[in-house]
């Protein structure tokens, strides 16, 4: 885990660079009743599917640990399996003179042009970032409050893996990032501007999609509210015993995370009617 403490902007950021560096993490000794407290029950009293997403706590853990999220798969790839973006565009190369490259122009040296002897290729310049580029950053922000069921968390995972997954078949190299975050999550005084992210890394670039893993960490309600809150249990801070709010992560929290490769970010999406206008504007962005 790499830890990145802003004073000056009261916030933390969390980076796992897997997800069994993020199930191994150790609750520190002041937050541990709290995690023990958080870990076994549910939310005034709602069942553990609406809470978790999952019948008990050891069937997520499976679903995430073991064996990945089957039926959340299989519901993702008939309501988004359609998702196609439009190919890579090929890069452009042009044949220019110079003083070095890769080929001798034996020419130009007999007739003295030594400035001129050598041809090479180089890029075309690109005419849009996000058409042109071969990595992209999706980044899935489950973060979510109490009041949201588990249902309604599935739809911008869904929405993630299979933008994801289009972008990387159109030729792109996909990497799929997966971010929580809140607001005044500790006990302190003050702490009601402090802020914490967690990012980690569910596929890197150049690494196959498997649907029922990626979306166990997406669109599974219980990887926020268990392995995510455990993250945050690790810090020494005294964490306040509802996690803080939710709080909306932007492009400026992932800096030191993303390269300067372009970054999709999905949040805030609900339902299926809102799922599909969202697809249809990221999509845009490749066009």
């Amino acid at each position: 885990m790499i830890l990145h403490e802003n004073k000056n902007k009261n916030s933390t950021l969390q980076y796992y660079d897997c997800f069994s560096s993020l199930a191994n993490q150790e609750v520190h000794p002041n937050n541990l009743s709290n995690w023990q407290r958080t870990s076994r029950s549910t939310s005034e009293g709602r069942s553990s599917m609406d809470w978790y997403g999952m019948p008990s706590v050891p069937e997520l853990r499976s679903a995430l640990e073991l064996h990945g999220w089957e039926e959340g798969a299989i519901v993702g790839e008939e309501k988004f399996g359609h998702i196609k973006a439009p190919p890579l565009p090929s890069i452009k190369r042009k044949r220019c003179k110079g003083s070095y490259g890769h080929t001798l122009n034996m020419m130009s040296i007999y007739n003295g042009n030594f400035d001129k002897a050598w041809l090479t290729s180089k890029k075309a310049p690109s005419e849009g970032r996000m058409k042109k580029t071969g990595n992209v950053n999706v980044v899935v922000d489950i973060a979510g409050s109490c009041t949201v069921s588990a249902e309604a968390f599935f739809w911008r995972g869904a929405v993630g893996v299979m933008l994801a997954r289009a972008l990387q078949k159109s030729g792109r190299n996909v990497r799929i990032l997966v971010a929580g975050s809140a607001r005044g999550y500790t006990r302190e005084k003050g702490a009601g501007t402090n802020y914490i992210c967690t990012v980690v890394n569910a596929k890197d670039y150049g690494v196959p999609i498997t649907l029922d893993s990626m979306f166990a960490m997406t669109a599974l309600a219980g990887f926020f509210r268990y392995y995510i809150f455990k993250a945050w249990c690790s810090q020494k801070h005294v964490m306040s015993q509802g996690f803080g709010r939710p709080r909306t992560i932007d492009e400026i929290d992932l800096e030191p995370i993303v390269d300067n490769n372009p970054v999709i970010i999905v949040s805030d999406i609900w339902n299926e009617e809102h799922a599909n206008l969202v697809v249809n504007e990221l999509l845009e962005r490749f066009k």
